[in-house]
């Protein structure tokens, strides 16, 4: 059985929810580093993962850039 993940994000304090979908969790999270480079955060790393339940986590950068990744199925 094969799994989709959602994307939403905060990026310098703007909310931002993601209308792709994503074949793994690894997948997610590599598009939204590479999206927080596109909008010039470098060397983006994670401070904290705040696990909202088993299949939905918050990574948070700083209080103003975090993102989250949910498994939907």
């Amino acid at each position: 059985m094969s799994h989709i993940y959602t994307l939403s994000g905060v990026i310098n304090g703007k909310r931002i929810i993601f209308n792709k979908k994503f074949a793994s969790r690894d997948a997610a999270i590599n598009y939204m580093f590479r999206y927080y480079e596109d909008e010039g955060f470098y060397n983006f790393q994670v401070q904290e993962e705040i696990i909202k339940d088993e299949h939905d986590i918050e990574y948070v950068y700083n209080f103003n850039n975090r993102f989250e990744v949910a498994r939907i199925f």
